[in-house]
């Protein structure tokens, strides 16, 4: 069997619950001994950072509500002496974090609840958040009040001030303590020793400021604490300041080693996942007992047995690789769909840390082994629904582009040879006018045919706006070719077209979508960039191509806007990426104010493109 040390630390560490031990004190008080690599990520400190506090100093990492309402659970656990189990909210760095929280306790052979263990499995993603942080009112008026250490001040041999934290160790209230001799709730045996210390350092004479001894609390008990002392001014008067701190939760080491082999048995089987220990010649030498709950086998029937008589040759033979890879000194991590031979079939994160002593030989590895079915169908649901809603986008864009070459046609068709019709019979008018109207008949006459031939204008740019008809006959270069030339005549900017030439052929939907994207970059410029210069470039390849839209505008905050929702970074941005989406493809922004714009367009390019 593997050192458990190492066994434990491999487990703690690479588990993807938050796991913390608390001790607790013969008084109720509640100190961090350890916590895994999960929950410091969670409360975002390092390893060192929790141990040996109390909840009280997680604060403000933590809130001071959030600290209240985690000691009352940790009460009712001892109090219950048994598993609580419960789902709770609490925030770091603005961030809501809700978790499903086991509390294990611990009890000793006088029956005691001396430790607690807690695993918060993290549940944010899959469930919303049905209840806020408990607000506590009560706050702490003082430094010494909010301290988590026992402080008194004494004044002619008496006790004239206390603070909450020596009441809730001691017992006794605030009435039993103020004006009563200190000497008192110190054991007989030391009373002297600690007079002349108090009276020596009044005098000004030299004296242990920091000293271990034994207070008497209200049950009666011996207390052990550590005793510092200080000489301060109270009321204007000369007054020492004591600060008690409870150092009974020193263990003896070897009753140590005896929680560390309960802990690693209540952690592992307590953990969401498989946990076991696997040698170099691949038998199982420890196991969990979500072992027996994934494949309906007892623990004694699995000790002992090579791996591939539990998981099966079929999940073997997708595992063999990575097992000799963790064999070979190297720690592993992999997610596999897994057929077992009687656990069904399963998505799986496996994490294996190799067990290597001292010398570099490799004895066999831990194993980690997390379901995570539902995780990849729920991302394979999400990837069906974005395809769906991609597909529609571009059904919908065709369906644009043919109505609007429908009402095209129809105005071309319709309204066009009606304005011509109507034109013809103006100039004919024009032919029959008599004298005695002449002037007038020819004024009227010359503001109609102006008349119609502006609305023939008009309408023409309309017909081509809305799906120019040399898109379809001529192709896109062309089509943009007399589109910079229409923009150039009707706006100030001076806009230069460049074109790498190519002999492949684009299809109908990538000419259709670059140049409604390139119409709508240009509009955007005229109406917002006050550019004086717009470089418009393509550049076809083999593989790609790439389309460049550049100005020399006033430019806008690309990373501010970038990170809007979808529907405030307006839709024309919004409107070339769906279009992108149904050619594959992708658009870089790239803008600071006063700097210009540029647009980095990239579609992929099949043999057909």
């Amino acid at each position: 069997m593997p050192d458990q040390s190492q066994f434990f630390e491999s487990i703690f560490n690479h588990v993807d619950s938050a796991i913390f031990v608390i001790d607790v004190t013969s008084q109720g008080k509640f100190i961090y001994v350890n916590n895994n690599r999960s929950h410091q990520q969670g409360l975002g400190v390092d390893k060192f950072f929790i141990k040996g506090k109390t909840p009280d100093d997680l604060v403000p990492l933590i809130s001071k509500e959030y600290a209240s309402a985690i000691k009352k659970n940790y009460q009712r656990c001892v109090k219950e002496k048994k598993p609580l189990q419960y789902d709770e909210s609490f925030t770091v760095d603005e961030h809501k974090i809700l978790v499903n929280t086991r509390l294990l306790p611990l009890v000793n052979k006088s029956g005691r609840v001396y430790r607690i263990i807690g695993i918060s499995t993290y549940i944010t993603e899959r469930k919303q958040m049905e209840e806020a942080l408990r607000a506590s009112e009560e706050k702490y008026k003082t430094l010494i009040e909010s301290s988590n250490d026992s402080i008194f001040i004494i004044k002619d041999g008496a006790i004239q001030y206390v603070n909450e934290e020596l009441l809730r160790i001691s017992g006794y209230s605030k009435k039993e303590l103020i004006g009563q001799p200190f000497l008192n709730f110190v054991v007989p045996e030391e009373r002297q020793k600690v007079k002349n210390y108090y009276l020596n350092r009044l005098a000004g004479k030299k004296v242990p400021d920091r000293y271990e001894s034994k207070a008497i609390i209200k049950s009666g008990e011996l207390l052990p604490v550590e005793v510092s002392v200080i000489l301060i001014q109270y009321k204007g008067e000369k007054a020492t300041q004591v600060i008690l701190r409870d150092i009974s939760a020193r263990k003896k080491v070897e009753e140590e080693l005896r929680l560390r082999e309960q802990e690693i048995s209540t952690i592992t089987d307590n953990v969401p996942a498989l946990v076991s220990y696997v040698d170099k010649d691949g038998y199982y030498r420890f196991i969990n007992k979500q072992y027996k709950e994934w494949f309906g086998i007892p623990k004694k029937e699995i000790l002992g047995k090579h791996y591939t008589q539990v998981l099966g040759k079929a999940a073997q033979k997708r595992i063999k690789d990575y097992i000799k890879k963790a064999l070979s000194g190297k720690q592993v991590s992999y997610e596999e769909k897994l057929p077992y031979k009687l656990g069904g079939t399963r998505w799986v994160k496996a994490d294996y840390v190799p067990d290597v002593d001292d010398e570099g030989d490799i004895s066999g590895f831990f194993a980690l082994v997390t379901d995570i079915t539902d995780r990849k169908q729920t991302e394979k649901a999400i990837e069906r629904h974005k395809q769906e809603l991609q597909h529609l986008s571009s059904q919908l864009m065709h369906a644009q582009e043919e109505e609007r070459q429908k009402i095209s046609q129809e105005l071309h068709d319709e309204l066009g040879q009606m304005l011509t019709a109507l034109s013809i019979n103006l100039s004919s008018l024009d032919k029959l006018r008599t004298k005695e109207y002449d002037s007038q008949i020819r004024e009227r006459l010359e503001e109609s045919i102006q008349l119609v031939d502006t609305m023939s204008e008009q309408l023409n740019e309309m017909i081509l706006n809305l799906r120019p008809s040399m898109l379809d006959d001529l192709g896109l270069i062309p089509t943009l070719r007399w589109y910079v030339k229409q923009f150039k005549d009707r706006n100030q900017s001076k806009v230069n077209l460049r074109v790498t030439p190519s002999k492949q052929q684009l299809t109908k939907d990538i000419e259709t979508v670059l140049y409604r994207i390139i119409q709508e970059a240009l509009t955007n410029t005229a109406k917002h960039a006050q550019a004086e210069n717009v470089q418009v470039s393509i550049n076809r390849r083999k593989a790609s191509l790439k389309v460049t839209i550049q100005d020399d505008g006033q430019g806008f905050d690309a990373e501010k806007v970038s990170s809007l929702p979808v529907h405030e970074q307006g839709s024309g941005l919004t409107g070339m990426r769906e279009r992108l989406l149904t050619v594959n493809g992708r658009l870089n922004i790239s803008s600071k104010k006063g700097q210009g714009t540029r647009l980095d367009i990239i579609i992929p390019l099949g043999e057909k493109a």
